[in-house]
């Protein structure tokens, strides 16, 4: 009885295996009738001589399709005589897929020719070159043909390998299924963001378009150098074992992530400080008489906030003594005391320690992943680097070679997270890193206040962590927290001793800023303080009006804080390759044979950016040949997203908290996208890595059978300890030795600020009469003809303003020809002008009408202006710089034409 009914059932087997094959044949065959139509419906090439008007290449591919057409009709109708040959075809095959590591290899191979194949033709789509356009009409129905196939032989292929038994199918710890998952539900985000537009279309303001990409070929390279890694780690095991140290109990694999971060690093800054910079927005052209490259806009508050301290009249900005971004602040002054005054030295110095965060990110990664993940990040967030500084003079960039806090806050959340993340690995013996970490975040906060929304998530994160454990999470809390108050209450005392407020950086609490941005009308509300109206008056009016705007349209405010953030988000995936530049690039090739135009176009980082619209006022559709790669995106940063979720759980997703953070709070305040978002840009590339390395260790499982080598996994003396159990070991006292030095170290940090305003001495001490000045013009160097010291002499006595300090930034500018940005000392005017910016007891903006560039006029130098205060600069009727080794006049600079004897001067645009 069994034995009929097992014959019974494998009748039905084979049945079903005949049906099946059958089926397949036959759609291979009607695709390949399909295909020859579409061939032969193509029109024919003029002056084309030929069979039929048609070309040498289409005659073959006619001839080779028909080919193959026909072998599938006669196998076809072999099936249906002769079932026996049939079965065994079958056979053969089951048994080729059984072999080790064929059914994977199989596998792979169709899914990359079906998803290639599908790209080709939506490429097809977008591509204009003529030459490039014909290769492309003609080649697509052969390719329509090839994704047909490769998806009906997917689908056969698992029928005929599991057939009942899907079971095997399951992947191992689910990592796939779940990953698929969340790439599903990322589809459908994006397809509700396709329908509602949200986050496509722009706002009216603090809507910032992409910033520098990630290209396909940098992608590739990274994942050559992983690839690398994995076959040269047994060679790589042996030397480490082998390989002298000063401490002979460092585990191996320890040496490595040494020697690996020291390369890294030292890549990093090789790489960037060889890209030349160019001007842009934050970088002033070089003008005479000097000729040297300036920080612009933005850039120039922060250097010159820098330089005031320099000069002892401590932290201003503006000209006030709320200073913005003090914490970098007091790095670019650090710098300036170390390399000068130019502005050259000081950036080579910046990149050798903004290049620490390619490491961050590779121990971020060795932490949550493994070193395969950590050495592609760091080759590609080292590329996007230079990236940055290629485009800065095409797109609106921050990066490591500007005086901009965009890029070291990116390192400061960088260093947060790995701190966070070292703590959670053994949280008891370690407690003491929440101190560490809270630090940090109290530094960072005095990058950019935003930063301080971090400590909420992070919060969060470690509650879900702990939730069975709230006396940890408590004890945790308070001390990042702590860690926090020990940098920000120095500073804080520092402001309140100013103004007899609690404050961070504006008394006001930018009121003005969140005015300007909660109303209908952002571009054009003023925020200028009304005449005779007193600070407080003002800034409760700005509260009043943001008040008033969140009343009466709380729906609007959702609505920008929505599009916003998904403004921003969306670029986190954009920042990714969107485009494979190869295929058409190289058909195109064929024609021009151009090797510099072959280069530019599949391979510069410029002909990636010209090809793409998401720089240039972008209408929110995504180009044709973008879908597949954004798609592939999604797959891979959903597989990064799961399997640091399944290795850590809610400790995986630390990264995207910290991001989910950066972009709400730039939200808010109706900011998103471009630098804005620089700081935390990099998750998405971050978990993308993820995926990719272990889709990488996954192919490389499925052809060689073999597991990945302990170089690439192990993690050793760092091995995850979160439990709901106490470590085995004692751990830390708050009162112990490590505790008691990073409170001081905190501390020391924290006053760092303000008690480099108490020792540094003002260097312009004596207000200086009109006498005085007078005085000067009679040294022997100095040649003034006797009605220019005539009007001078009139000037200086008719209630002139004097003010000496130093002069930085100068630059002479012709009519009409200015700077980007808000200093009105730099902005274009209708007259020639000699322009720079003062610091000293009084900043500001100075402009001197001239009709002829200085001489000479180095930057930094002393100088004595005097002149009247105009709207928002410093309107000089002469200059006189000051040699103050010698006590010496060395140029003075008269204003022309020589006009006014009294304030206000004659304006002259």
């Amino acid at each position: 009885m069994q034995s009929i009914m097992f014959e019974d059932k494998a009748r039905k087997e084979n049945k079903l295996k005949i049906w099946i094959a059958r089926i397949y044949l036959i759609l291979v065959a009607v695709q390949g009738f399909a295909v020859l139509y579409i061939l032969i419906r193509i029109p024919a090439e003029p002056d084309v001589i030929g069979l039929f008007g048609f070309s040498l290449s289409r005659l073959a591919m006619i001839m080779v399709v028909a080919l193959i057409t026909l072998t599938f009709i006669w196998l076809v109708l072999k099936s249906f005589r002769d079932t026996d040959w049939l079965l065994i075809v079958i056979s053969h095959l089951e048994s080729w897929l059984n072999r080790k590591n064929n059914f994977g290899i199989a596998l792979i191979f169709l899914t990359l020719c079906a998803i290639g194949g599908s790209y080709f033709i939506l490429l097809g789509y977008d591509v204009t070159e003529p030459f490039a356009k014909a290769y492309f009409v003609r080649l697509q129905p052969l390719v329509y043909w090839l994704v047909g196939f490769s998806i009906q032989s997917l689908i056969a292929l698992l029928i005929i390998h599991f057939r009942s038994k899907f079971n095997k199918f399951k992947p191992r710890n689910n990592l796939l299924l779940t990953a698929l998952l969340i790439f599903g539900f990322f589809l459908l985000v994006w397809l509700w963001i396709a329908w509602s537009r949200i986050g496509l279309e722009a706002e009216s303001v603090g809507w910032n378009y992409l910033g520098p990409p990630v290209l396909e070929t940098q992608v590739l390279i990274a994942w050559v150098f992983g690839i690398a890694l994995l076959v040269l780690s047994p060679l790589l095991e042996r030397g480490l074992k082998r390989l002298p140290w000063p401490k002979r109990s460092v585990d191996p694999y320890i040496k490595f992530d040494i020697l690996a971060s020291i390369l890294i690093w030292l890549v990093a800054i090789i790489l960037w400080n060889s890209i030349p910079l160019t001007s842009s927005w934050f970088v002033s052209l070089p003008r005479p008489p000097n000729y040297e490259i300036y920080p612009n806009s933005d850039a120039i508050l922060y250097d010159t906030t820098a330089q005031s301290v320099l000069v002892g009249e401590g932290f201003k900005s503006w000209g006030t003594p709320y200073a913005s971004r003090p914490m970098y602040a007091l790095f670019l002054g650090i710098l300036h005391a170390i390399g000068g005054l130019d502005y050259e030295p000081i950036i080579l110095m910046q990149v050798a320690v903004l290049a620490i965060f390619p490491v961050m990110l590779y121990w971020m990664s060795r932490i949550l992943d493994n070193r395969l993940s950590g050495i592609i990040i760091a080759v590609l967030i080292t590329l996007r680097g230079a990236n940055a500084i290629i485009l800065n003079d095409v797109i609106t960039v921050s990066h490591s070679k500007l005086i901009m806090a965009d890029f070291p806050t990116a390192v400061g959340i960088g260093l947060f997270c790995v701190v966070v993340l070292a703590w959670l690995q053994k949280p008891e013996r370690r407690i003491y890193l929440t101190l560490v970490a809270g630090g940090i975040l109290g530094v960072f906060i005095l990058v950019r206040p935003e930063v301080a929304v971090q400590l909420l998530f992070v919060g969060v994160i470690v509650l879900l962590i702990f939730y069975r454990q709230p006396s940890r999470w408590l004890k945790s809390s308070v001390l990042l927290s702590i860690g926090v108050l020990f940098v920000l209450s120095p500073w804080i005392w520092r402001n309140y001793q100013i103004d007899g407020k609690i404050f961070l950086d504006q008394p006001n609490f930018r009121a003005d800023l969140f005015a300007k941005r909660y109303s209908e009308e952002p571009e054009e509300t003023s925020i200028k303080v009304d005449p005779g109206e007193s600070y407080e008056e003002y800034s409760e009016r700005m509260t009043d009006n943001a008040v008033e705007f969140i009343q009466q349209q709380p729906k609007s405010m959702g609505q920008f804080i929505l599009s916003h953030y998904m403004n921003s988000q969306i670029q986190t995936v954009l920042v990714l390759p969107a485009t494979f530049r190869l295929i058409d690039s190289g058909i195109e090739f064929m024609g021009h044979k151009s090797v510099p135009k072959f280069w530019g176009d599949c391979c510069s980082v410029n002909g990636y950016i010209r090809r793409l619209p998401f720089w240039f006022k972008w209408d929110g559709v995504l180009p044709h040949q973008s879908i597949i790669p954004v798609l592939i995106n999604l797959l891979l940063i959903a597989l990064g997203i799961i399997v640091a979720w399944h290795r850590y759980r809610f400790m995986g997703l630390l990264p995207g908290a910290l991001m989910v953070a950066h972009l709400l709070i730039n939200a808010v305040v109706r900011n998103s996208g471009g630098r804005y978002i620089l700081p935390v840009d990099w998750v998405g590339i971050f978990y993308f890595c993820i995926g990719l390395a272990h889709a990488t260790l996954w192919g490389v499982r499925s052809f060689t059978g073999k597991e990945a080598p302990q170089l690439i996994i192990t993690t050793t003396s760092t091995d995850c300890e979160i439990s709901t159990e106490e470590n085995s070991k004692k751990p830390r006292a708050l009162w112990s030795k490590t505790f008691l030095i990073i409170t001081i170290g905190l501390l020391l940090v924290g006053f760092m600020l303000p008690l480099t305003e108490k020792v540094i001495t003002p260097r312009y001490q004596n207000e200086l009469t009109s006498v005085q000045v007078l005085s000067l013009f009679e040294q022997e160097s100095i040649q003034i003809d006797t009605g220019t010291l005539a009007s001078l002499e009139a000037f200086l006595n008719n209630n002139a303003t004097i003010l000496e300090g130093r002069a930085l930034y100068p630059r002479f500018h012709p009519a009409n020809v200015g700077e980007p940005g808000e200093w009105r000392s730099f902005q274009p005017r209708p007259y020639p002008r000699v322009s720079f910016y003062l610091v000293g007891p009084s900043n500001t903006g100075v402009i001197l009408p001239t009709n002829e560039t200085p001489d000479s006029f180095p930057h930094g130098t002393d100088i004595i202006v005097f002149g009247c205060f105009s709207d928002r600069y410093f309107d000089a009727y002469g200059v006189i710089i000051w040699n103050s080794t010698n006590q010496s006049v060395e140029t003075v600079l008269i204003r022309s034409p020589l006009d006014g004897s009294s304030c206000p001067l004659p304006r002259l645009d």
